[in-house]
């Protein structure tokens, strides 16, 4: 896949799935240079897990 221009997705799971080519969860995949999850990053539960006891 070639992007010729800049392309903005709304969440990071659609970009993921641009890039891999299959279903993924962005939050966990996208990691920074020290393997650092998205999700740990941005300080966020695991997506739809919004249970707090």
């Amino acid at each position: 896949m070639y992007f010729t221009r800049d392309v903005l997705f709304k969440a990071p799971s659609p970009a993921a799935t641009a890039l891999l080519g299959h279903s993924v969860n962005g939050w966990t995949k996208w990691k920074d240079s020290t393997g650092r999850t998205l999700e740990e990053a941005m300080d966020r539960s695991t997506p739809g897990n919004d249970y707090e006891a």
